[in-house]
């Protein structure tokens, strides 16, 4: 029996504990020491692991990116999935349960999100984010209404990107209380729209 890869293990326990920090005090307050107390780990071995604290979040980042590239079916099954099924499927991760379950993510964007406003490099991670979030949502749509012009899809993914991190902003903070079929319902308007104009 193989020996598991114990720089694999030790780099997500790390992570697990930068993205804990991160969600409970903010990026700029989570420090290589706070997440070395979190991970139950020696300061020493994130930078031997990481890198500095940079690394690690550009480590954090990527794994997020890869974590939402995970929730998104592969080409093929979009190429064998009709329109309906492909735009239930998005309106489901979109707008779904596990959508609303995710308050512990949201803190998490908010921190990056903070962040984001004085650091450069925050910034530029949080925009590579986002932009493979948009274009899961834009290959979703290009699968299920082929014939839509791009500018129409690229406008309607926009816009369901938007009102999906809006709709869990609000709901985070008890705005938007009993508006979770109302905010569906708008997104699946747009979605329509889009099956106007193919």
């Amino acid at each position: 029996m193989g020996r598991k890869n114990l720089s694999a293990e030790r780099s997500e326990q790390i992570l697990d504990a930068f993205e804990s920090c991160i969600a409970k005090h903010g990026l700029e307050a989570s420090t290589l020491d706070m997440v070395a107390t979190e991970a139950g780990v020696k300061r020493s071995l994130i930078r031997h692991y990481l890198g500095n604290r940079d690394d690690a979040l550009a480590c954090l980042v990527e794994r997020m990116i890869e974590r939402e590239r995970a929730k998104l079916p592969s080409e093929g099954v979009w190429k064998m999935a009709s329109s309906k099924q492909i735009v239930k499927g998005l309106i489901d991760e979109l707008f779904g349960a596990q959508a609303d379950s995710a308050a512990y993510v949201l803190e998490l964007f908010k921190g990056l999100w903070l962040s984001s406003a004085v650091n450069e490099k925050t910034r530029m991670h949080l925009k590579r984010l986002y932009r493979e979030y948009f274009r899961g949502i834009e290959i979703a749509l290009l699968h299920a209404f082929p014939k839509a012009k791009k500018t129409a899809i690229r406008q309607c993914a926009y816009a369901l990107l938007c009102l999906s991190d809006g709709h869990r902003s609000m709901d985070i903070i008890s705005v938007s209380s009993g508006s979770k079929r109302a905010v569906r319902a708008a997104a699946e308007g747009l979605v329509e729209q889009l099956a106007v104009v193919s």
